[in-house]
């Protein structure tokens, strides 16, 4: 609606000052349609920089997640791969099911979207439970009454993305988290245990 007002007063404004004849009345007309205008164009602006009119809404979701290694093994594993240099921030591979023939990347940044990537973040943290999850609280804006959006209810304001911010959690007596190359390192040495397992048991105990 905002932006009708300002195409009313821009009309009012040009129509008051130019047409109307009698000097008083383009005054006043011409005048106020002015004064309302640049106020129309104040608050856009305003609202546009500083979300005026809106509120923060934060929602929380929990997900169980599943091993990226053998899905048969006694033990859970997580591959991490940290984004740059002790940044703190982190890509994950693990299945979403357990079903899932193959584990995924999870929280990679969309370099096609930059500027919602940033706002975007994932770490860990180790944990007693006996299950691995992620936990993920995402804040968005909404607009504060019915009143704001009637007013400023423009593009897609509604729902965009303030920040999200993912924690992995991962069991620290029975889950792995392992970088991409000790994972290929544990799956070698997975591989030849059980090589020795069929020839010689005792050694592979002891290589286990």
């Amino acid at each position: 609606m905002i932006l009708v007002f300002i195409t009313l007063f821009t009309i009012t404004s040009f129509l008051g000052l130019i047409y109307i004849e009698k000097k008083s009345i383009r005054n006043i007309v011409g005048g106020l349609s002015l004064l309302l205008l640049t106020a129309s164009i104040f608050f856009l602006t305003w609202h546009l920089n500083n979300h005026v009119g809106m509120k923060e809404v934060t929602k929380i979701t929990e997900q169980e997640i599943f091993t990226a290694g053998d899905v048969n093994a006694p033990f859970g594993m997580v591959i991490n791969q940290e984004i740059g240099t002790k940044s703190g921030e982190y890509v994950f591979v693990y299945r979403d099911k357990k079903s899932d023939e193959k584990a995924v990347a999870h929280f990679t940044p969309d370099e096609k979207h930059i500027t919602q990537a940033v706002k975007k973040s994932a770490t860990y943290k180790m944990t007693s439970d006996n299950k691995a999850k992620v936990v993920t609280k995402t804040t968005t804006y909404a607009y504060s009454s019915d009143l704001m959006k009637w007013m400023f209810g423009i593009g897609d304001e509604e729902g965009a993305l303030v920040l999200e911010r993912s924690t992995v959690y991962v069991p620290e007596k029975t889950w792995l988290l392992l970088t991409a190359e000790q994972a290929k390192k544990l799956q070698s040495k997975v591989a030849d245990i059980q090589k020795a397992a069929m020839k010689n048991p005792e050694q592979a105990m002891q290589m286990q």
